[in-house]
């Protein structure tokens, strides 16, 4: 009799020990994508967009349901890493972007970033410390406390429509002064209004850039391009079950 079950045993051993290895596997790997959410202000409505303003409670409750569920928060210089580099990640990463540099995010949402131990992306313009933008000193600060800065060109015009010198502008000269300024590798950008074209790109490419986000939405995964990753969109209409579902993707 146990002579007969010693094939079987030896079958098991092998087949359970690749059951265990894969499952850590999976487990540990962000196999559906990695989720970038889209934040522009937070705050009472002002002159913008009124969709892309999210309340300060709503934003805590976003905030806090991440915590909640086990996400870690990391910059898209981090996800660059894993993909080119085969960096780890956490078990349960998410990226947080904030799109145009608007004052709330560093009044409303840092605080409470900074409560719950997250950190974000910043993509800024050449609108810093106009009214109702962020200042370079709240940048600066920001920055010290591991947000990561992005590109967001000078000016947010659609960049499909400029000729190569504008283009050189909006992007590389923009960039090189923000780097200058503030004293940090910029290797992240975001496209003004989504809009872009194989033109565009190339020139994100050679400023260089190393990592790129679009306005299409789902997770991200290194097959969509390194330099057009798609993101997570939230909007002041999201309710709490809708930003539960976006997470599920």
């Amino acid at each position: 009799m146990l002579s007969n079950m010693k094939p079987k045993l030896f079958l098991a051993v092998p087949l359970l020990a690749l059951v265990l290895v894969f499952g850590f596997f999976v487990n540990s790997m962000p196999y559906k994508g990695v989720p970038i959410l889209v934040y522009h202000e937070i705050g009472p409505v002002g002159s913008g967009d009124s969709e892309m303003f999210i309340d300060r409670a709503v934003f805590r409750s976003h905030m806090e349901h991440l915590k909640k569920h086990g996400y870690t928060t990391i910059t898209l210089r981090e996800l660059y890493a894993h993909y080119a580099e085969g960096a780890q990640l956490p078990q349960k990463p998410v990226v947080l972007t904030f799109d145009d540099g608007y004052v709330g995010v560093y009044e409303n949402g840092w605080p409470i970033m900074r409560e719950l131990g997250f950190t974000g992306v910043l993509f800024v313009t050449g609108h810093l410390g106009q009214p109702g933008y962020m200042t370079e000193s709240q940048v600066e600060t920001l920055l010290a406390n591991g947000f990561e800065l992005g590109n967001h060109t000078r000016t947010h015009r659609s960049l499909p429509t400029l000729n190569d010198e504008e283009l050189a502008d909006e992007i590389v000269i923009f960039q090189r002064e923000l780097e200058s300024r503030f004293g940090v590798d910029v290797v992240s950008f975001c496209y003004p209004m989504g809009d872009y074209d194989k033109r565009v790109v190339a020139a994100v490419r050679q400023a260089p850039l190393y990592i790129g986000v679009t306005t299409m939405e789902g997770f991200a995964c290194a097959s969509q391009g390194l330099l057009t990753l798609h993101r997570v969109p939230i909007f002041r209409f999201d309710t709490m079950a809708s930003f539960r579902r976006k997470l599920r993707r």
